[in-house]
């Protein structure tokens, strides 16, 4: 305790008051104090270097001003000449301007109001003349196909008064309908010929066929019921009859056990009697009134089972009687009807019914085609009598159909044709009296224009001449009073005179201004007022930034000045410093001759700990290196503060505890506490190992390597682990039975 005190009041690192610690702090502050005097005077030494950079820029500024000056009235100049340069040009324009307006006043009365008029009339006028020349070759062509038409149909003209009231499309739809129906009723009498071979084969007379045709749908729907209410009960009395049969054969097994029962109770309820009248205690009385009243109501059951028995047998006999009774009449209605109409079955019948409906049926619809046929006959006869046909027929009605369709073609194109020459003569009469009209008004127009030529191509042509001429004098004149626009615009309020002197004055100014420097010179692509406005902002620029640097320079020498005042000496700082390194020193050799005499004790505490650390080490080393499949070979526990760190393969030194995860640490300490049961089990001690899930965060691989160890120490100790992982569960019960597994709820 001594020598912990001594320990404290010299060095400890706990207390800000001890002198070891108090002259290190001093020494500390005086190498901050150090370490800033030396940035002042590096700070101090940066700013002087600025002060030289911002006087050398300042200087490159103040060329740079004046290399823009020259510039500016360099362009000013070259500006005021182009300027003076265009006015001459536009000028020597404006007179060549004149002296052809001069040559075209002859054209200043031409009614160019009525230009898109004339062209106009111009294209309507020539497109009538064409349309009349390809009216006329129509007209012509038509006329050459009417005669071609009227040679060609000459056997055929006697079949346009019938083409004058009706249309080859009538002849079609009553050919086709003709046709239709003959093929239906070949069809019919198909048909009509099969009905009669059924016929034959039911073997249907007149007679039969009278009384089917008084058959009605209401009639066969009724006879269809008779037939199903027979089927149902016939149906219904077998169903009986076979459970009838069922329960009586059911009923001699029940009376059986009935007859066995009963005499049963009788035995025991005569053996009850007997020992009732014969008992001589009350408990016995009682015992024997109980037996004997349960043998008599078990009497009484068996009674009244037999005669519900008998109840249910007699219910069943009559069901059958009155489904037998209804099975008699349905049967004699069914037989009345099978002896009417004779036959085996209604369903005999209907298919007779069925069969009489078709023969009627195509008997109705032979008719009625036949009638039809004889109709359209008729018609067609009036579109093939022209042509000399006698008769309605296959073979007559395709020759007839060709020539009427050659006729009717012949009859339609020729009508096209005189009505097509109709219009045409209609509309040449009319594209007469547009294109005089149109001629008056060309002719009016060309007159007021002075061209003095008929309506035709050769004025057409003139006239188009002369609206070029007058809208080339009318662009002229636009383009003269543009060109005197733009030399007031060149000479902007100014007279010649004015501008010559400005130009004079620049280039005087420019003769006394220094030469330019060719690294600040900016190439120019363009005279122009934005390269004059360019100059001048980057004139500004440069005057701003030379304020600037200015202002910068003097803030840095003053903060120059101020900071030398304020900065202590660099040789005082370090001579106070190497007074502090000798305390120190001083404190440091006195701090060791107590370690010294600390190692010793602690020596005497760690030969306490020698002898349990290595079995330590040794078990959880050993255990470790299967746990985590050789990547930890060996544990190495500090006997002082009983710390743990393990070797791994990969580094050469040891890794703390705490730099593994935190699964790899929870394995580490369950080994250590392994281990600690295992030391004190080989020293005659058995403690228990209570788990609670502790490998919950262990991967596969070292879930089985875990369990192993676990394996092996229940060898010499009793385990208990507590887990929710099934895996677990299963790898015990596998190794040690399904006894060792609880499982709690």
């Amino acid at each position: 305790e001594r020598l912990e005190r001594a320990l404290r009041e010299l060095a400890s690192e706990r207390s800000p008051h001890a002198l070891l610690a108090q002259a290190r702090a001093r020494l500390e502050e005086l190498h901050e104090k150090h370490a800033w005097c030396q940035a002042a005077h590096r700070t101090i030494q940066n700013d002087l270097m600025k002060v030289e950079t911002l006087e050398l820029e300042i200087e490159e500024r103040a060329a740079q001003l004046e290399t823009l000056e020259r510039q500016l009235r360099e362009a000013q100049l070259e500006i005021l000449r182009n300027r003076l340069q265009r006015w001459r040009e536009n000028e020597a324009r404006r007179e060549s301007m004149q002296n052809d307006m001069a040559a075209l006043q002859k054209l200043e009365n031409f009614p160019t109001e009525l230009k898109e008029q004339f062209f106009q009339w111009r294209d309507e006028y020539l497109h009538l003349e064409r349309l009349q020349r390809v009216q006329a070759e129509e007209r012509s062509g038509l006329e050459r196909r009417l005669m071609g038409l009227s040679q060609q149909s000459k056997n055929l003209q006697m079949l346009e008064p019938l083409w004058q009231t009706g249309r080859f499309e009538d002849f079609l739809a009553k050919r086709n309908r003709w046709q239709a129906a003959y093929d239906e009723l070949v069809k019919i009498e198909e048909e009509h010929h099969d009905a009669s071979e059924e016929v034959k084969k039911f073997g249907l007379g007149e007679a039969e066929r009278a009384v089917l045709k008084k058959l009605d749908l209401a009639q066969l729907e009724q006879f269809n019921a008779i037939e199903a209410k027979y089927t149902d009960a016939e149906i219904k009395v077998n169903q009986l009859r076979a459970d009838t049969k069922n329960y009586a054969h059911r009923l001699t097994e029940r009376n059986r056990i009935f007859n066995f029962c009963a005499g049963v109770a009788i035995i025991a309820l005569i053996y009850a009697g007997s020992r009732f009248l014969t008992a001589e205690t009350a408990a016995s009385k009682v015992g024997d009134a109980l037996l004997l009243g349960l043998s008599f109501g078990g009497l009484l059951l068996l009674l009244n089972l037999k005669n519900l028995w008998e109840n249910q047998e007699k219910e069943l006999k009559q069901q059958l009687e009155v489904a037998e009774s209804e099975l008699l009449e349905s049967k004699r209605e069914r037989r009345d009807v099978l002896n009417q109409y004779k036959v085996e079955s209604v369903s005999d019948l209907v298919q007779r019914h069925t069969i009489y409906l078709k023969v009627d049926a195509v008997l109705d619809k032979n008719h009625a085609l036949k009638e039809e046929l004889k109709t359209l006959e008729k018609d067609l006869l009036a579109w093939v009598a022209p042509l000399g046909i006698p008769y309605i027929g296959l073979d007559t009605l395709p020759e007839a159909e060709k020539r009427l369709r050659e006729s009717h073609q012949n009859y339609s194109t020729s009508q096209t044709l005189r009505q097509r020459a109709a219009e045409l003569q209609t509309q040449e009469q009319e594209i007469q009296e547009k294109l005089k009209g149109y001629g008056q008004q060309l002719e009016s127009v060309l007159q007021r224009a002075e061209i003095h030529e008929p309506v035709g191509e050769k004025a057409f042509q003139a006239f188009q001449v002369a609206c070029k001429d007058r809208e080339y004098l009318d662009s002229l004149r636009a383009q003269k009073q543009q060109v005197e626009a733009m030399s007031h615009e060149i000479l902007e309020s100014e007279t010649l005179a004015s501008l010559a002197a400005r130009i004079k004055q620049l280039e005087t100014e420019l003769a006394n201004l220094p030469p330019a420097s060719p690294s600040h010179v900016t190439p120019i692509r363009e005279y122009s007022e934005a390269t004059l406005a360019a100059f001048r902002t980057q004139r500004e620029a440069v005057l701003h930034e030379v304020n600037q640097r200015q202002q910068t320079l003097t803030a840095l020498k003053e903060r120059v000045a101020t900071r030398l005042q304020d900065l202590p000496s660099l040789a005082e700082v370090e001579e106070e410093m190497a007074l502090e390194t000798g305390a120190i020193e001083r404190y440091e050799r006195a701090r060791a001759a107590l370690e010294i005499a600390r190692e010793g004790i602690a020596q005497a505490a760690q030969r306490l700990h020698r002898d349990f650390v290595p079995k330590l080490n040794d078990f959880v080393g050993r255990h470790l290196e299967k746990l985590t499949a050789g990547r930890y070979t060996a544990a190495l526990l500090d006997p002082k503060t009983f710390s743990l760190r393990v070797q791994s393969n990969d580094q050469l030194a040891p890794v703390d505890l705490e730099r593994l995860s935190f699964g790899t640490r929870e394995q580490v300490y369950l080994l250590m506490r392994a281990a600690v049961v295992d030391i004190f089990t080989q020293s005659g001690e058995s403690i228990p190992l209570f788990c609670d899930d502790p490998l919950a965060h262990a991967d596969a691989e070292r879930l089985a390597n875990a369990l192993e160890v676990f394996r092996l120490l229940a060898e010499t100790q009793q385990i208990f682990y507590f887990t929710k992982d099934q895996n677990v569960a299963k790898y015990f019960s596998e190794r040690y039975g399904p006894a060792c597994v609880l499982s709690l709820s």
